[in-house]
Formats: structure tokens, sequence, C-alpha cells
């Protein structure tokens, strides 16, 4: 489960007599407005109409990628028996599939609780075949057949709703058609920006072609994301187009930014000067600037690397001492650079192991080493794909991590973890599961444990063929958070700073009160942005199971800290006492969210002790990897969301 919290931004203006915020309103027709809201509304230079689906037609020359509408090819399309519709929106009755025994209609959809699906329902998000969300995905045929195929178009001649298309950029073209910029993402499997054109005010489009692609060419069984690049925004400035995306696996933290692309479209090329695909994730990295002299780094001679950053402290951006690969240099099977110091703005005593050497250059790509394999026991065969519908079938049950390769590292990690354990978070709440054992692609789940020092559920991925983690201490790495493909010479990176968590840019403003008069440079572009957060309000999370009291009884509560400052309850009050919510199992052995008052709490350990439940709740017992829900957070009782 993803956990987030997501602010919207908007544009208002601060009264000067009551400090106030003034936002405006809008009236929707056909409703009982007040009169302040209708007169608003009266204003407005358009008449807000009734809410269409917008379609999009595949033709032979453009055929846009996989939709949800499509179903599986060996049936006929929904609507062809001219009962169910799609248009102008979904109404029950069309075609339907049994692949599997499952009855449902011939488009993606989750198959109901008889579906008989490894005994998931609904059916697992992020896995081909029918039945299930990314029904006719790769083909026709359940889950076996599809992950043996390759990812299909949408067919030509059909005319479909557009989708799973959202988040649109929309701009007008000289000859008042528009250009769309949609973030394209098939669930669980795959993330794309793709563009499209529409002569009638955007209610059918013409595709124009994709770009930034996560996940090309797979076909996925449980063990992919679709945490790629997406919430496009285009803007010109200085005389320059840039295309601004959200690096999804990382960017729902702080610390992360945007990633900028300069590009140059046109109308009958929106994406022009764009990269085709492009995987990012979440491991940090960096550039080592324009105009540096090539560094030979060997065994024998500790070098300085220089980078571009270093990453905002605190952030999954962060370097930090350890180990380190060249992937412009080495992007097969990489050299390991061992780093023990840092700069202000590079890596300090950089050497490689014996017999090895890096002749690092101007723009290459330096990623931190992840971890590294460590067990005897690890060591052996990573199967072919694909995996089980669930992602938990394979003879490779778990990997564990160590943080520096043959040592227990000094900087008060723990052996046998991420080596940067925000790290470890990340991968814990879902991000892309495709990481890579010294250069070879590995598809996992996450271990649903944090802090965690395991990868679990391994294979080679669908239609790769198994191999041998030949030895201990083999480079763990991911996709970076910033992609080689991003990096500008002139800019120095290929990522804004100074915006926290951005989620999306929503659009520009022509002007904004100026908080400090000066401080903005003249001509600044102005925008406005949503923020999102993952795992804003986790104060913590149980690292054991117990039993909770009420005074005059106290007990404490065994937890590792939250990744967030902004949920740090030193931050809150440093001396307490605190109040935190917790999911308990009652007497009665039903769930409940119930208060819990803490006086200590180590903020090292993440530790809380001196607790106290309410009465009525004494004796009620929780368990371990627990989340404890900092003061603020939204909390729905476990019956409102079972009956979702």
């Amino acid at each position: 489960m993803r956990r987030i919290r997501s602010v919207l931004a908007l544009a208002c203006v601060l009264g000067a007599s009551t400090l106030a915020l003034v936002c405006p309103t809008m009236g929707l027709a056909g409703t009982a407005a007040t009169s302040a809201a209708a007169a608003s509304a009266s204003t407005l230079p358009f008449t807000i109409g009734t809410p269409q689906l917008a379609q999009i037609t595949s033709t032979a020359s453009a055929q846009p990628p996989w939709n949800e509408y499509q179903g599986d090819p060996a049936f006929g399309q929904y609507t062809s028996n001219g009962v169910g519709t799609l248009y102008p929106t979904y109404t029950p009755g069309g075609v339907t599939t049994d692949t599997g025994g499952v009855t449902e209609p011939n488009i993606a959809v989750y198959p109901g609780a008889t579906s008989g699906t490894d005994g998931n329902v609904p059916y697992p998000a992020g896995t081909v075949g029918t039945p299930g969300t990314l029904d006719g995905y790769c083909g026709t045929g359940g889950q076996a057949e599809e992950t043996s195929a390759s990812p299909v178009r949408q067919p030509t001649g059909t005319t479909l709703p557009l989708a799973p298309d959202y988040f649109p950029h929309i701009v007008e073209n000289a000859d008042g058609t528009l250009t769309g910029y949609f973030d394209y993402r098939p669930k669980d499997a795959d993330e794309a920006i793709i563009a499209a054109t529409s002569a009638d005010n955007g209610r059918t489009w013409t595709y124009e072609g994709e770009a930034l692609e996560e996940n090309p060419g797979y076909c996925p069984s449980a063990d992919t994301t679709d945490d790629g690049e997406g919430h496009p925004n285009v803007l010109t400035i200085g005389g320059s187009t840039y295309l601004y995306t959200l690096p999804r696996a990382a960017g729902d933290m702080q610390g992360v930014g945007m990633i900028v692309h300069q590009f140059s479209p046109t109308e009958s090329d929106p994406l022009a000067g764009l990269p085709a695909t492009e995987s990012v994730g979440i491991d940090p990295d960096a550039f080592v600037p324009a105009g540096t002299a090539t560094i030979s780094v060997t065994h024998g001679t500790a070098e300085t690397i220089p980078l571009t950053t270093l990453g905002t402290p605190n952030s999954p951006e962060q370097l930090i001492v350890g180990s380190f690969v060249d992937l412009t240099q080495t992007p097969g099977t990489p050299t390991v650079i061992t780093c023990t110091g840092l700069g202000t703005s590079s890596l300090t005593g950089c050497t490689t192991a014996s017999g090895d050497s890096v002749n690092v250059q101007a723009g290459d790509l330096i990623e931190q080493v992840l971890g590294f394999t460590t067990k005897s026991s690890d060591i052996g065969t990573v199967p072919a794909g694909p995996n089980t519908t669930t992602g938990d079938d394979s003879t490779l049950a778990s990997l564990t991590v160590d943080p520096v390769a043959a040592t227990v590292p000094a900087d008060g990690y723990t052996a046998n973890q991420f080596a940067n354990p925000l790290t470890g978070t990340m991968f814990n709440n879902d991000a892309p599961m495709r990481l890579y054992i010294n250069g070879t692609a590995i598809y996992c789940t996450n271990a649903n444990a944090n802090p965690t020092d395991h990868i679990e559920d391994c294979t080679a991925g669908s239609g790769n063929p198994a191999f041998d983690i030949s030895s201990e201490w083999e480079p763990i790495t991911g996709d970076p958070i910033v992609p080689a493909t991003a990096y500008d010479t002139a800019q120095g990176d290929g990522m804004t700073t100074g915006l926290v968590a951005p989620d999306g840019i929503v659009g520009t403003l022509p002007s904004y009160p100026e908080t400090s008069p000066g401080a903005v440079p003249a001509g600044a572009t102005y925008v406005m942005y949503t923020e999102k957060e993952l795992g804003y309000y986790d104060a913590a999370e149980t690292t054991a199971a117990g039993t909770v009291e009420s005074t005059p009884s106290t007990f404490s509560i065994a937890s590792t800290p939250g990744p967030y400052i902004s949920a740090d309850l030193a931050s809150v009050g440093s001396a307490g006492p605190w109040t935190v919510s917790l999911g308990v199992t009652t007497s009665a052995g039903t769930t409940a969210i119930v208060p819990v008052t803490c006086t200590g709490l180590d903020e090292s350990t993440g530790a809380f002790s001196g607790c106290t439940v309410p009465s009525a709740d004494s004796g009620d017992t929780f368990a371990s990897n627990s989340y404890l829900a900092a003061p603020g957070a939204a909390l729905v009782s476990p019956s409102t969301l079972g009956e979702i």
C-alpha cells in the first residue's frame, strides 16, 4: 500500500487588512449554488458542459500503445454485439471472456471473488493475461501464455477511450488545433509520455508518438511497477522548451525534484529530441561536471571525483561514503569504485580493487552501489521468469544485502541492510522491482519489512534466461534517479532543485507577490505545483509484536523511525508526550485503530516507552511491522475500509 500525503497548491491572494487567504470560487451549472458563486460563474468566458470520454483512433501509420479497452484479441471487441457500449460512458452487456473459467467483460478489469487466481482477490495488478487489469496487454490467453509474448499496440482501425492516459498538459497550436502530452500508465506494468493532437477541442485525438518509456518490451508477472516518469508539463523559458516529468519511484520523497529534458517540439513531432526509452529508479546518482579532465581511478592511488551534486541531505538522492560505479564507462559488468570521503561536491579517497581501473570522464553517470550479495547460501542460480501471478514463487527465496563489501560499515549502519536505509524504505514501498546484480537484471519483490536486508522472490524476468550469482560481494544496483539521457551539459544535471516532493507542475502564473522584494531574479517564471509525499505520516514501524496497556500500567513499543523529517515527532514537541495511532486486534478478535500516548522516545532507534492507551483498549495486541501514524494522519476505520 502506498502511503501518501497529497497537497494541491492553489493560487490565492493574501488580504492586506484581514490576513485571510482569498481564493476564487466557481459555481457549477445545474446546482443550487449560492448567489455569490452564481455571480462568479456568470462571469466565466465559457459554459460548463457535460463531460464526455475522449477518444483515440489507431491507424496503420499511428498505433498507440496498448489500450485497456481493447481486451483479449481471441474474443470479439466488447461493443461488437451491439449491447454494451463504451461511449458516452461504459454500459454492461458487451462481449465477455472466459479464460480460466472466469467470465468478465472483454476489457481490462478486476475479476470477481471466484477468479481462482492463486487465492488473490482481486487479481494482482502488474500481471499480464486474462483475466486481469492487463487483459490483452501481451496478446491472448492467461498469464503463462502472455508472459512469453511481447506487448501489443492498440489494434489498427479501432476507436477507443483515451486510456490509460491521464494528467494531460495541453497546448494550442498556431492553426487552433491542440497538442496533448499524456501520462501513459498501465497499472503496475509500465509508464511513458505519449503525445496526440486534436482538431475538435479535445474530444478525439490522433496519436503522434511516445517517449521516456520505463519498461519497453516487457510482459510483467507481478514483478514490475508503473514507477517511471509521468505528469508531463511543457514550459518555454528564455526561448528554450523543456519537458518536466515526475521521477515516480523516488519523486514522492522530499529532496527529489522533477527531471528536465530540453527538446524541440513541433506540431507534427511533439516529442522531437526526447529519448524513446528512459528507465528511472531509486538509485542515487550524480554526474561528473563538464570540463573535467579524465581521472584514472586505480587500486594504487586514491583519487577525487568531482560531481554536479551530492544530493539533498537526508533525501533519496543523497550520496554517502561507500561504493560506486561509473555506468557510462562500465555499463555491463560494472567496476566498483570505493570512496572513503566526501568533499563539498566530490567523492574523495576513491580506489578500485586490485587489477581493476576506470577512466572517469566529464559527463559520466556515477551511481551509488545499493549493497552487495553476502551469505554463501545466496550464491546460486537466479531462475528464468516468469514468476507467478503473486510474484512469490522462486527457487531463490531471498537475497541478503550488505552495505559494504566484506566489511561492517563504520558509519553506524549495521551489516545486512541497504547501504542507505532510506533506499531500502523506498524499495519496500513498491518501488520498481528491477535491480541489477553485477550488471545483470533481476526482478524481485519487496521484503515488506522496514528496515530491510532482503530482496525476495527473484527471477531473471519474463523471457530472460537464468543466470548464476557466482560469488559473494557482487554489487547490487538499480536504475538511477536521474538517467544519463537527461543530463544537460549547460545546466549541470537533469533535475530541478528547490521543489518539495513535486507530484507535478499544474501550470504557470503570470506573476506572484514576492515575500522578499528583490529576491526573485527579473524575468523569472512562476509555477504552481502539487506536492505528494510518500509515508509523510509514518512516525515509525513496529519491529516486534506486543500488548497495549492502560494506566497505571505502561508498555513499550520496539520500532524503527519513519523516513521523514516532516513526520519526526521530536519536531512536534521535544519534551513529549507524543500521541500516535496504532492498529490493534481486540480481545473480541476484531481490528481497531487506537490512540497511544508515550512519554519516552528514542530518536536513534525509534523505540517508544511509557506508553498507555484508553482503558477500554487495554489488553489489545499489535503485530510486528505495523505502522505508527503521526499526529494529523487520516484515520479510516477497518470496517469502512472493508466496504471499499
